[in-house]
Order: structure tokens, then sequence, then C-alpha cells
């Protein structure tokens, strides 16, 4: 992700070069996938990883506000108990660490993909993993939720 972030003239992708790209928000999820990871700690790795790209998107886009999003939950319960829920509550600490925490805020997904008993809502997946259109339709309502709230409370720098 952050080759796709560093800009052309720097060897990249330069996703983020546009001169007209002044969005308010940056929305970020990632990680996921190293979960799968054999490396320990993958959440450390997870971690890392996110604080990078956090770094490099305030380093491009300054004037965004960067939402970072939890991970959703996993098909398999002991994954979530291990590596995603911990991975989620420092994602929260990282968000509201003072040397961010004016421009980058963090939106925990993660209830909203589980039911009662705490395990995925399989309707909203469809391998375990990835959301289903189901899925997409409830991440795009608590994010358009999350969003307006945010407008509100942040007004623009």
């Amino acid at each position: 992700m952050l080759y796709r972030l560093l800009p052309r003239s720097a060897g990249g992708l330069g996703h983020l070069d546009a001169a007209d790209l002044n969005s308010d928000f940056v929305v970020l999820m990632l990680g996921i996938n190293k979960t799968w990871a054999a490396e320990e700690s993958v959440v450390d790795s997870i971690l890392a990883g996110v604080q990078a790209l956090i770094a490099s998107v305030h380093e491009r886009k300054s004037r965004a506000h960067i939402v970072l999003q939890s991970s959703l939950p996993t098909n398999d319960p002991q994954k979530n108990q291990t590596i995603v829920l911990p991975a989620n509550e420092r994602l929260r600490s990282i968000a509201s660490n003072a040397a961010i925490a004016g421009y980058t805020i963090f939106l925990d997904l993660y209830p909203a993909f589980i039911d009662a008993k705490g395990q995925q809502i399989t309707t909203y997946f469809n391998d375990g993993l990835h959301p289903s259109m189901d899925g997409y339709k409830r991440w795009r309502d608590q994010l358009e939720a999350f969003l307006k709230m945010a407008r509100a409370a942040r007004p623009n720098r």
C-alpha cells in the first residue's frame, strides 16, 4: 500500500499525486490479510504497517482527516479473539495518540458485523473474510453515519 501512495516522481504509483485531490477524509482499512501471516507477532506487524501508512497519508495530504477503520470479524472465532480484537484495540489506541489525534479518528466497524453471541454475521461475508453485497451496504451505512458526525464535530481546517 505504501508503494501505491509513494509519488510517481519517487518511483511509486502516485495514487495521491493528483493536485485536485483535496479530500476532507481519507478512509483506511488494512491489516486483515496479514492475520494469516506466520510472523510473530502478527498484531505488531499489522500495527507497524498501519502507522507507516498513516504517516505517509498525512505527509502527502496533511489537510485530510484520516478515518482509521477497525478490521471486520473473520469466520474464525479464535483468530478474532487472539488477533483481530487485540489489533482493533491497538488501532483505537493509535488513533487516540496525542501525536496524531488531531487528524486521525477511529471507526469501530466490528460490532456492526457480529451477532449477539459475538460471532460473525455470515450473510455479510462471501467467504468468511470479504464482505458480500449486504456487507458492503452495512459498511457503507456505518461509514456514512460516521462521516456525517465527524464533519459536524471537526470542521475543515
